[in-house]
């Protein structure tokens, strides 16, 4: 039956050519808007973690020992230890949103909704802006 109706629908549309439906036709401004979108999510994606290379740097070559971060933790802070804290914290944050950038460009190029992923909806709220 579903055959049937699916036909008939087809003849409707051969007969009221009004009744095709086309894709939206793009105009500049979505361009230009799409084009802003993909600088910004380069300069994100990409650009974020070229200022922390430069700014932020950690002068830490490998895993620190207990009693390395023990001594940090119990002198007085001359600023070097805020620095690493907001260093690493920016590293993080832009770790979880690369990551949530990929899961929603994997999900737009499969043709399916992205999955939700648990404690990471603000920065895939983002991602998918």
């Amino acid at each position: 039956m579903t055959q049937h109706l699916r036909s008939r629908d087809a003849l409707k549309r051969a007969e009221r050519p009004d009744l095709v439906r086309t894709a939206p036709r793009r105009t500049a401004g979505d361009l230009v808007r799409g084009a802003g979108a993909a600088v910004l999510l380069l300069a994100l994606v990409a650009g974020i973690p070229a200022l922390l290379l430069v700014v932020g740097q950690l002068h830490v070559v490998g895993m620190p020992s207990w009693s390395t971060v023990w001594g940090a933790l119990t002198r007085p802070d001359d600023g070097h230890l805020f620095l690493a804290a907001l260093t690493v914290l920016a590293w993080l944050a832009w770790a979880t949103f690369t990551f949530s950038v990929i899961v929603e460009a994997i999900a737009i190029l499969r043709g399916l909704p992205s999955p939700r992923l648990p404690l990471l909806s603000v920065p895939q709220h983002a991602a998918a802006a």
